[in-house]
């Protein structure tokens, strides 16, 4: 995943996985904002997410599926 920043209140962020390469097309994802806001959301067949309204500032990207399971 990369960081973004977002830009006023629309904030467009593309997911790729680890390698910096593979879009995450078609993928649940958690997008975090510095205020500590998280939106669960699934990505376009581009990658990306569109999110009005967003707090500005810092960005990060968790994908779900690759989070380990606690027990």
């Amino acid at each position: 995943a990369r960081e973004r920043y977002s830009r006023g209140t629309i904030a467009i962020f593309v997911a790729y996985a680890s390698d910096g390469r593979t879009l995450l097309s078609d993928r649940w994802v958690a997008l975090g904002f510095g205020d500590g806001t998280v939106l669960l959301a699934r990505t376009d067949l581009n990658g990306r997410l569109v999110v009005d309204d967003a707090p500005t500032g810092r960005l990060w990207l968790e994908v779900p599926e690759n989070l380990p399971l606690e027990p």
